[in-house]
């Protein structure tokens, strides 16, 4: 056993455990990786990394140890990121109110721009409703500098002239300004994955309808972002909440875990517990079957190895076939859906973790 309290990072191929090791003494809800520097943004509510205490976010260097410059110093959750390099930005979605809390305090409701190197407020001010439940996660379009966020609330711009919004909205990456980009799933959207290629935004929550008048479906949807947020044809139509999402564009497949039993429900139900696969065409379900027998929190494909990654609340993995005890955190092959060998014994529930796909590792 290697002691790792709250993060650590594994190798992708032995699943042995990195000299990564940022002592978190709080818990962490979500982490990520810029792509460009192999550096990692973490966030809590309140925790401490290397000793140091931090409020909200926190970036840690790929040896584990904390940036000391970067503190915006937040007064709650933080739960997603989306980097935009171009402008050297990082934007922070959660529940929160007020960024700079001992300094300079400065109000923006559950939603931010940093600059990523000193943490400093941006004049970027989306007004995400006070009242809300705040921000569940973020996607960045960076050739036409959009904000896509996504979470339970019904208006946004409140700080200047406030729009509805329900659930879904897009946004100016400079300014905060809301788009007509308008899809209406309903304030209850847990997830997002961005198609640049093909200008698609798919969806993923509780929500059974979307658009206005109303089009069913059930819990995943796929959405035009060159128009007002149509619907497209993709319809899974999935019988439980779907918390994750993730997208192969070059299969044309989307990965979902969630807490479901069934797909397809309206053509030919397909059962699939708490994972599943599903073509972008149309939605129908893959042979993917991971069968895992609890929540499936997130899911991430492995473009380096070819295999699928999800986190979240099981004890036992391909359940229906060659039921394999494993805590966490596994991996999957993408067409079958049958377990590699990456085997990481977690004791613990990995909510949030981040793919470095370059140096063959898993951080959560």
């Amino acid at each position: 056993p290697v002691a790792r309290l709250n993060s650590a990072g594994f190798s992708t191929t032995t699943s042995i455990a990195t000299s990564y090791n940022p002592n978190v003494s709080g818990g962490i809800d979500s982490i990520d990786i810029d792509i460009e520097t192999g550096q990692l943004w973490a966030s809590g509510k309140i925790y401490g990394t290397g000793g140091t205490a931090l409020n909200g976010v926190a970036h840690i260097f790929s040896d584990g140890t904390l940036d000391t410059v970067f503190n915006p110093d937040i007064d709650g959750l933080v739960s997603s990121f989306a980097i935009a390099e171009s402008s050297n930005t990082i934007y922070i979605g959660g529940y929160f109110t007020t960024i700079n809390v001992t300094t300079n305090p400065t109000n923006r409701y559950h939603l931010a721009a940093l600059d990523l190197t000193t943490g400093a407020v941006k004049s970027f001010n989306a007004g995400i409703e006070l009242e809300s439940f705040g921000v569940s996660t973020l996607a960045y379009d960076d050739t036409n500098n959009i904000l896509f966020v996504a979470g339970t609330f019904d208006n946004v711009n409140v700080n200047s002239s406030p729009v509805t919004r329900l659930g879904l909205a897009a946004f100016d990456g400079t300014t905060g300004t809301v788009t007509n980009f308008n899809p209406s799933p309903g304030p209850s959207v847990v997830d997002i994955a961005f198609d640049s290629t093909n200008h698609l935004l798919y969806t993923s929550g509780y929500f059974t309808s979307v658009n206005s008048p109303p089009v069913a479906r059930n819990r995943i949807a796929a959405f035009d972002t060159n128009t007002t947020g149509a619907a497209t044809s993709f319809n899974p139509d999935v019988n439980g909440a779907v918390m994750g999402i993730d997208l192969n564009a070059d299969a044309s497949i989307l990965f979902a875990s969630g807490e479901f039993t069934s797909v397809n429900m309206s053509t030919t139900p397909v059962a699939r517990n708490n994972a599943a696969a599903f073509t972008t065409s149309n939605g129908s379900a893959t042979s993917f079957n991971p069968d895992i027998n609890g929540t499936g929190v997130e899911v991430e494909f492995n473009t380096s190895d070819n295999s699928v990654f999800i986190g979240g609340m099981f004890t036992t993995i391909n359940s229906g076939t060659t039921p394999i005890n494993q805590f966490g955190l596994a991996s999957f092959n993408p067409t079958t859906g049958v377990a590699t060998s990456f085997r990481p014994n977690l004791v613990g529930i990995a909510f949030s973790f981040s793919l470095d796909e370059q140096a063959n590792r898993l951080y959560a």
